[in-house]
């Protein structure tokens, strides 16, 4: 994700993101760093939400940005938060 989603106060570090798969019944966890990447509750830290996604589910392929969310806010981290990660505000 990257540090600039930090700086701007887009996330916060420490800050809790979920992944729900209802039809798996399953919930992943994962929470911001300092430097902006997620740290996953099992383990391990990534700067990319979809690396992030695939080593939490343990394989296959996901866009992070769509699966993870901050536990604030119901949307996707590509709904709140694409623009700014993008660089467009």
């Amino acid at each position: 994700m990257g540090r600039h989603l930090v700086d701007a106060g887009v996330l916060q570090p420490g800050q809790a993101l979920i992944w729900d798969r209802p039809q798996l019944g399953k919930t992943y966890s994962a929470s911001v760093t300092e430097q902006g990447a997620i740290h996953l509750e099992n383990g391990g830290t990534f700067s990319a939400p979809s690396t992030a996604a695939i080593k939490a589910f343990g394989g296959g392929s996901f866009d992070g940005w769509y699966v993870w969310r901050s536990t604030l806010t119901p949307a996707s981290l590509f709904t709140n938060f694409g623009c700014v990660a993008c660089g467009s505000f």
